[in-house]
């Protein structure tokens, strides 16, 4: 029974994972070679969608793994665990937010400042980063060795604060872009 529980843990670990990387598949080819219009809403939808299941999903190993405990132990285990994904999904809202608003600049202007790229290249990058460690936290609830690791809550904080700068840094750019009428930044 036990092998059996485990390998169906693992199944759902792996598919929201093929969920996540399918929205990071999607916005890298509609960067380069078939944009269309709220692609990276679209894409970000697609990585939160699987960042969601990912949450319910360790409230499912924490709740299993809380049985017969106390509920101290529980809201503890929750709270430590979970915190995470919450910053990846402010994150990732935000961002379909701003995409969907700007949509019409990503899809029609071919003359985007290279900064403005370069924000877009961070963003996509800290939040791989910050998936592939909350995916490292969910196979150790999953494995029952809730053990940290001193650098991981250190690493995740610069992380969220860069993707978050690079974040405000591109609504910047593109408030300035759209109220200035202008395609340069000097």
């Amino acid at each position: 029974m036990t092998a059996y529980r485990q390998l169906t843990d693992e199944i759902f670990v792996n598919f929201l994972t093929g969920i996540g990387l399918t929205g990071v598949l999607m916005y890298v080819l509609t960067q380069s070679i078939i944009p269309f219009k709220y692609s990276e809403a679209y894409s970000y939808s697609i990585i939160a969608v699987a960042m969601f299941g990912s949450f319910l999903l360790s409230m499912i190993f924490i709740t299993r793994k809380s049985l017969g405990k106390d509920f101290s132990f529980y809201l503890k285990n929750m709270i430590s665990t979970t915190f995470p994904v919450w910053f990846i999904l402010i994150q990732l809202v935000t961002l379909i937010v701003l995409t969907s608003n700007y949509a019409d600049y990503y899809y029609s202007n071919n003359t985007k400042p290279p900064f403005f790229n370069l924000m877009n290249h961070i963003i996509i990058i800290a939040l791989i980063i910050q998936c592939m460690m909350y995916r490292s936290r969910m196979d150790k609830i999953k494995n029952d060795s809730m053990g940290n690791n001193i650098f991981m809550i250190p690493m995740f904080s610069i992380i969220t604060i860069i993707c978050l700068g690079s974040i405000a840094q591109l609504y910047v750019i593109l408030n300035n872009l759209i109220t200035d009428d202008s395609l340069e930044i000097n």
